[in-house]
């Protein structure tokens, strides 16, 4: 089904080995990551558009998660990375935002289709090397951020998940995470099936 799935954003493939259950996505120019692609797991996500206005980074091989980016060269209009999910519901989120270069605005907003379920991410970094996740949490480092961020859980009518980059100031978005929330049944997921004397809790 391709969930739980990881997306690791930088400019090339090669560039470092990704962990389980993420996939690279590598910058709309130079590769096929516009929407919709079909990722090896089976998801099916990409950037929305032509991709001309995206651009990708690599910077250092670990963690994975970190190891490069993608931003809007295009600071006018938003830039939409789209994920089409099994089906509405629960769905938790992890994120990673930042540079290890440049101070930049990490504002990340989530849309359930056109429905905006609020900013994950958002602000200016105070410095270079600063990391966020989706609960907007701040990390001095790429292994606290590894170590530490933690998943926002949001509630969708839709099986549309859309991720906007900021417009100020080239939002980095280096990693993005999205599963069902665990303890929340799939719709697909059946109960076993018990003997009579057990019973069964619904």
């Amino acid at each position: 089904m391709g969930f739980p799935q990881g997306f690791n954003f930088r400019s090339s493939a090669a560039f470092t080995v990704d962990g389980y259950q993420d996939q690279s996505v590598i910058e709309p120019v130079a590769s096929n990551s516009q929407y919709p692609t079909t990722f090896p797991s089976g998801t099916v996500a990409g950037w929305e558009g032509d991709g001309t206005f995206i651009d990708g980074q690599n910077f250092i091989t670990a963690p994975p998660k970190l190891a490069g980016h993608h931003y809007s060269t295009n600071l006018t209009s938003c830039q939409d990375f789209r994920v089409d999910l099994t089906q509405p519901g629960v769905w938790d989120i992890n994120l990673g935002v930042g540079d290890g270069s440049y101070v930049i605005d990490s504002t990340i907003t989530l849309f359930d289709t056109s429905t905006s379920l609020g900013t994950l991410s958002s602000g200016t970094t105070p410095a270079i090397n600063r990391w966020r996740d989706a609960l907007n949490t701040e990390f001095t480092s790429r292994a606290l951020w590894d170590a530490s961020q933690a998943p926002a859980r949001r509630k969708f009518a839709t099986t549309i998940a859309r991720f906007r980059l900021g417009t100020v100031n080239s939002t980095r978005l280096c990693h993005l995470k999205i599963e069902w929330a665990p303890g929340v049944k799939l719709s697909y997921e059946r109960f076993p099936e018990y003997p009579p004397s057990q019973g069964r809790l619904i």
